[in-house]
């Protein structure tokens, strides 16, 4: 109990919530089937035969359907409209990825809170040798996060339709990664991602850990190691993330199509779709933290705000876009499940016939796949929360821009005690455990791998959107 004291406690009951309300509470089912989202149904036969002239019998004008199993023609130019109805939870329940995705929302819920809950705990009463379990939440998210993601990358590479999603995850990984190897060796001047501090930091602790144990090293892995590490990482999360953007950006172009009347909500959608690029930008040392924390002003002779708040906007830029994106999430919705009229429409410039189950099919097929596409939108934003969430409490940073709060980049924990016979118990081989692993892994290391990981994300996530957007305006 002194290694996590308090927050066993929230830990348990949060586990014990999510496992008894999450049937009966759930966001994620709020989101989807309580946020008056409306589908369009398939037309029946009934309406296709009158809207084509067609008989019960399956003639017309005396000539006779050539197929009986695969419905009856129909003229893509048919004049009839599609009903419309609320998406229901005994409808979604059974469609594919609905468990994944209200097991991952409310999850990523029941974390906000668990960390919520400890960051106030940890305010007032600051822990001695605690254990933080909020961040193994943020981490089990995270990896839920990517885990789903890519799932729903592998249907494509297991797909014979052969539409070209392989090829666009194969080029988008490569070319995620060529960039990450020439980002991975820009400047701390230019781009302040600090990874050469964060790996001298790493190399540092590791050396003086395995040779207080009469290991002798020179370090665990060289710095091409580290860098080649994320670049594979960089190139798998591009891939990962490229369809999610390319998702993000059909919905954004669907939403501002609907609302050409609305002003403010117009400025909303594009806010949404550039904050992943501010909080690139913040990031970039000449254009961000020299205006903002080191440049003065002329008035006052101080800059805008210190060095620790600057830090804080980052984190609370962060969190800002996923609350606006969530927020504008049944929106996006709805705008997916208008492809069904849209699809419609676009058959109805065509000649020709077409049999009416594969008519059907085209109007079905889009509510039948909203949950991949709730997944699409909200996983992306999972995945940068968590990484905020992590690089905020491991890397030192504070909510209130308290200069105290971030430490020295190199600066490492006391050493650990040694292994010895004394140590038999469960306790005590924990205690070990964890006091060798905050050696080794310092807040330095950490402020400059998850900086690095939060950047990226958000990177990608602009990116593969502008990707989407050239691509719509291209077809």
């Amino acid at each position: 109990m002194a290694l996590f004291g308090t927050q066993l406690i929230v830990t348990m009951v949060a586990a014990c919530v999510l496992q008894k309300l999450g049937p009966y509470y759930s966001l994620a089912r709020w989101l989807l089937c309580s946020s008056g989202l409306r589908r369009y149904r398939y037309p029946t036969d009934e309406t296709l035969r009158d809207a084509a002239g067609v008989a019960k019998n399956g003639k017309k004008k005396g000539k006779q359907d050539e197929n009986k199993d695969g419905g009856f023609l129909v003229p893509k130019s048919a004049a009839f409209e599609l009903e419309t109805s609320p998406v229901e939870h005994f409808e979604v329940i059974a469609f594919n990825y609905y468990a994944e995705y209200q097991w991952l929302l409310d999850f990523a819920v029941c974390t906000v809170f668990v960390y919520a809950i400890t960051e106030a705990y940890t305010y007032l009463v600051p822990p001695k040798d605690e254990v933080n379990l909020s961040i193994l939440w943020c981490l089990m998210a995270a990896g839920f996060a990517i885990k789903i993601l890519s799932r729903l990358t592998a249907m494509f590479f297991r797909s014979t339709a052969g539409s070209g999603e392989l090829e666009i995850c194969a080029v988008s990984g490569l070319a995620y990664f060529v960039v990450s190897m020439v980002i991975l060796v820009t400047s701390d001047e230019l781009l302040e991602l600090e990874l050469e501090q964060a790996y001298d930091s790493f190399n540092d602790s590791a050396t003086h850990f395995l040779q207080a144990h009469g290991m002798g090293s020179s370090g665990p892995a060289s710095m091409f190691a580290f860098r080649l590490l994320l670049a594979a990482w960089s190139g798998f999360a591009g891939a990962i993330l490229m369809f999610p953007g390319l998702r993000y950006t059909r919905m954004h172009r669907d939403c501002l199509r609907l609302c050409q009347e609305n002003r403010p909500l117009q400025l909303l959608y594009h806010l949404s779709f550039v904050m992943p690029l501010v909080n690139v930008l913040t990031w970039v040392r000449p254009l961000s933290r020299e205006y903002l924390a080191e440049r003065a002003l002329p008035s006052t002779g101080a800059p805008l705000m210190s060095g620790a708040w600057f830090e804080s906007l980052r984190l609370w830029l962060l969190a800002a876009t996923v609350c606006v994106r969530l927020a504008l999430m049944p929106r996006h919705l709805q705008a997916y499940l208008d492809i069904s009229q849209q699809k419609l429409a676009r058959l109805r410039t065509e000649a020709g016939r077409i049999r009416s189950t594969e008519l059907q099919r085209k109007i079905v097929s889009v509510y039948y796949y909203v949950c991949v596409a709730a997944l699409q939108f909200v996983t992306p934003l999972i995945l940068s929360l968590y990484f905020t969430l992590m690089y905020k409490s491991l890397g030192g940073y504070s909510w209130v821009g308290d200069p105290t709060a971030a430490p020295a980049m190199v600066a490492a924990p006391p050493p650990p005690p040694a292994p010895t016979a004394e140590l038999d118990s469960a306790t005590q081989h924990v205690t070990f455990t964890l006091a060798a692993v905050k050696r080794v892994f310092t807040p330095g290391f950490y402020r400059g791998l998850l900086g690095y990981l939060t950047w990226w994300t958000s990177f990608v996530m602009f990116t593969s959107s502008v990707v989407g957007s050239g691509l719509l305006g291209y077809t």
